[in-house]
């Protein structure tokens, strides 16, 4: 059980009792041009240094019907305006455009050679790859159907974050099963009409008190913790790689156990071993670190394609809480962090130390990404899928200076350092 300080629980409380008060979304006419959600508004700010862009391929095997498939996957970017927008600056405000979305490619290779076919395969993945999308003019999201053979095919998806995250695939694979498999759907809340909904929230009384909480969270903080260097003259390129590893089974299956006996969730025991990683890397005890939240806090949300991650500092201060370990320290942190909700970087840069006047990229050094966002279960789908490792390019853009992302599997705990 956690023993707060009286300043610990006061902040708790407010912070929680403003996340009582959601926002509320509804639906309404949505006109050619919508408001952007300050999510969506760092992506443009990024573009020209090449962030953001996103892709995957599934591999689906049947047999498969590839026209029904086609006409499924034309349905759901026409059922989610989301899809279907770009991001002109009007005025000088960065603005939602609603319009066409781009239309299915299709490369049938059922006749050709299999070295043919793994051919120009790997080259329409590595042109998907290093193509930039136009964000003011395009709808930054694209899917090209393959079909290797008559039991065969890839979904090659190309998009950017500032359209998609990854719960948005499930609901995205979720809505193509479907419809391929002709069942009905009910018409899906719109992106706009949460830009709207969360447009009205900021000016409330409740978003205010948000905003106090983070301050208050982060009086006194120290700037972004970095990293030292691993070697004298290391190189200021923000250009690097990844190193993929996995978590033993044993040892996943003990950080569960651990996180049960102490009720906490898993993701609180990471972020304090990950706490202690910079702490022992640093010497500093008051640590300010990153990582994501999904950011749909709100029934209707979770239906929505779009752009909702939220990435957001954390501190980690080792003496804030009387009689605290690193789990305590973490899972109040992390209680906040998710209870003082929906704030953006964006806001923080502006109205809370010591993030004031720094870039959208600077908040945060060291990043813990912990992906266990809903997934739906493949089993009853009336096409296999899984997906395909896309081929890399020699270098990676990077976002931060060190980096762990981690993602549950079934048999063990996923993750890559960058």
């Amino acid at each position: 059980m956690r023993n707060f300080s009286i300043a610990g629980l006061t902040e708790l409380m407010s912070s929680s009792t403003a996340a009582a008060e959601r926002v509320v979304v509804e639906r309404t006419q949505l006109g050619e041009h919508v408001v952007t959600t300050p999510v969506q508004r760092r992506w443009p700010e990024l573009a020209d240094q090449d962030y953001g862009t996103l892709d995957t391929a599934i591999e689906v095997t049947g047999p498969v019907d590839f026209p029904a498939l086609r006409a499924a996957l034309t349905s759901v970017i026409e059922r989610h305006s989301g899809l279907r927008t770009s991001f002109p600056k009007i005025d000088g405000v960065w603005t939602q455009r609603l319009g066409r979305g781009q239309d299915v490619g299709w490369v049938d290779l059922a006749d050709a050679s299999e070295h043919e076919a793994s051919s120009r395969v790997e080259a329409l993945l590595s042109a998907e790859a290093h193509h930039q999308f136009d964000l003011s003019s395009e709808a930054p999201f694209r899917v090209t159907l393959v079909r290797c053979d008559p039991e065969r095919g890839l979904i090659v998806f190309h998009g950017h974050h500032v359209v998609f995250d990854g719960w948005s695939s499930s609901v995205f694979m979720r809505d193509t099963q479907d419809l391929y498999s002709g069942r009905s759907l009910r018409p899906p809340f719109e992106y706009g009409h949460y830009a709207l909904a969360l447009e009205a929230f900021e000016s409330t009384n409740v978003a205010a008190t948000i905003r106090r909480s983070w301050q208050r969270h982060f009086d006194g903080a120290p700037a972004p913790t970095r990293m030292p260097p691993d070697r004298d003259g290391a190189s200021s390129s923000d250009h690097g790689d990844r190193v993929d590893f996995d978590v033993p089974p044993d040892v996943w299956a003990a950080i569960q156990r651990a996180a049960e006996a102490r009720q906490v969730t898993p993701f609180a025991v990471l972020m304090a071993a990950f706490g202690r990683l910079v702490r022992d890397e640093t010497g500093d005890d008051d640590i300010v670190v990153g990582t994501t939240t999904a950011g749909r806090t709100t029934p209707e949300t979770e239906e929505i394609v779009g752009v909702f991650v939220n990435p957001l500092p954390v501190r980690l201060p080792r003496t804030r809480l009387e009689g605290a370990d690193d789990i305590d320290e973490a899972d109040a942190a992390l209680t906040h962090f998710h209870d003082a909700q929906p704030p953006a970087l964006e806001d923080l840069v502006r109205t809370v130390p010591p993030f004031v006047g720094l870039g959208l990229n600077d908040a945060c050094h060291c990043y813990l990404l912990f992906q266990s966002y809903w997934r739906r279960d493949p089993a009853g789908w009336a096409l296999a899928s899984r997906q395909v490792t896309m081929p890399s390019t020699s270098q990676h853009r990077l976002m931060r200076e060190f980096e762990i992302v981690l993602e549950p599997r079934p048999d063990r705990l996923a993750g890559e350092v960058w």
